[in-house]
């Protein structure tokens, strides 16, 4: 049950997220009314969270609410990240970006500790849409190619293509637009491979965008076409509210004025449906601009609108929070950084011990097999005394692997205890050469 329902609908949300289906709505509603099994409705509500996302944010973020509660009842770590996942994206589709990252960092943290791969992903990509509605596309940018990486190594399909499309949309808006069309491009192919339809649609309005803003308006018209035709027929409120906005935008440039008006307002009172408040600042920027020359009234009208959007999606208490939480991870990933490279040396060090550790057993026995053969005097004495020397420093290292916490208070205990220890190792010493003269050099003749 648990792993159709991930596969269904639970391995990440993005920009590009599954769109209300009704029938499908209902027909879970049916099932969650029947289950009795705690787990079971866990992913059955998660199921319903997300496919509400688009169509009734409050739905949505009740379900994933109501799931993450019974969640920690069963005590299923997994289930419960999935459940903090599905509240992040009910809160970064409202505009609450700081309180969705930081969900979504928490998600990281609890993940890396689970080890788990396929949570990592999903909360670096959550991590990046959550930048990137902010507005910060290079950090956007930076988590989504992390994502990728894991998605690679795992050679998962569907991972790759959403990386791909995120980062098509996310260059797009950087203004990097060779690299939105590489990355678009090889979406579009794995997405056409795949029949990926609800993939397709994103996709087909990112071309479309790239290309308009390269000039191609005879290449992105078709795009923007089918665009508009994939969305509408799987239902994504977001994917049509975009391909208007994207349609004011066209006709502004190719000066028809009139269709910039009927196109932003389609824009706005489709995002309206939805409380998608990015896309409705968007279109209202769009409409004061336009209405600036010719009609004050609605101008003003828009411009309170988006002010009023401005200051939900980005006032200054919120700018400092997400700068707070982005300060926070990068000092947290910077503390996992050093412990992976100081174990990463302590494994080394390790490894280079156990090799000095067998190679003085190994000389040892060299030396005793040259010491029954007619080899010079000369020859065994110096491997008697690299023996010899081999063995104090291995045991010299040892000892100051346990003495280095003390070393760092002073000079003067330091060079006491190094004083003490080779006192101590005297006698050690003593044996030991009378152990190799006698075993070695002693059997030796010329």
């Amino acid at each position: 049950m648990k792993i159709f329902f991930l596969t269904i609908t639970l391995l990440s949300y993005t920009y590009f997220s599954f769109a209300q289906d009704v029938k499908k709505i209902d027909s879970l509603l049916k099932v969650l009314a029947t289950t009795k099994h705690d787990t079971a409705k866990v992913w059955t509500m998660l199921d319903v969270s997300y496919n509400y996302l688009h169509s009734n944010t409050d739905k949505s973020a009740w379900y994933a609410q109501q799931a993450l509660t019974l969640a920690k009842k069963t005590n299923d770590e997994y289930a419960i990240l999935w459940c903090m996942t599905a509240i992040g994206n009910a809160l970064v589709n409202t505009g609450s970006y700081a309180a969705s990252l930081k969900i979504y960092l928490e998600v990281l943290e609890r993940s890396e500790k689970l080890k788990n791969e396929e949570l990592i992903s999903s909360a670096f990509l959550n991590i990046a849409t959550a930048y990137d509605w902010q507005g910060d596309h290079k950090q956007a940018i930076n988590y989504c190619l992390r994502s990728l990486e894991i998605n690679i190594a795992a050679k998962d399909t569907y991972g790759i293509l959403i990386n791909y499309m995120n980062l098509g949309l996310y260059y797009d808006e950087s203004k990097q637009l060779d690299s939105a069309l590489f990355y678009t491009n090889k979406a579009y192919l794995i997405a056409q491979k795949t029949n990926d339809t609800e993939s397709l649609s994103d996709i087909l309005l990112t071309l479309g965008d790239i290309h308009f803003k390269l000039g191609n308006d005879e290449i992105a018209l078709p795009y923007y076409r089918k665009a508009l035709l994939a969305n509408q027929f799987i239902g994504n409120y977001v994917g049509i509210g975009s391909y208007y906005n994207s349609m004011a935008e066209f006709y502004e440039r190719t000066g028809h004025p009139d269709s910039v008006s009927v196109y932003s307002k389609k824009s706005y009172e489709t995002f309206l449906k939805v409380s998608y408040k990015k896309g409705m600042f968007d279109a209202t920027s769009m409409l004061t601009d336009f209405y600036e020359k010719s009609n004050s009234d609605s101008s003003l009208k828009y411009l309170k609108l988006s002010l009023a959007l401005k200051d939900s999606l980005f006032d200054q208490e919120k700018i400092k929070q997400l700068q707070s939480l982005t300060i926070n991870e990068q000092l947290r990933q910077s503390k996992i950084a050093e412990e992976k490279e100081l174990a990463a040396k302590e494994s080394n060090k390790n490894l280079q011990m156990a090799g000095i550790g067998g190679f003085i057993p190994l000389l040892f026995g060299v030396s005793l097999l040259f010491s029954k053969k007619k080899v010079n005097r000369k020859i065994i004495d110096a491997l008697g005394l690299l023996l010899l020397l081999f063995f104090f420093q291995f045991i010299s290292l040892i000892i100051d692997q346990f003495l280095d916490p003390l070393y760092n208070y002073s000079t003067l205990i330091k060079f006491s205890l190094k004083v003490g220890t080779a006192v101590l190792l005297i006698p050690v010493k003593k044996m030991s050469e009378r152990l190799v003269n006698e075993k070695i050099v002693g059997k030796t003749e010329v």
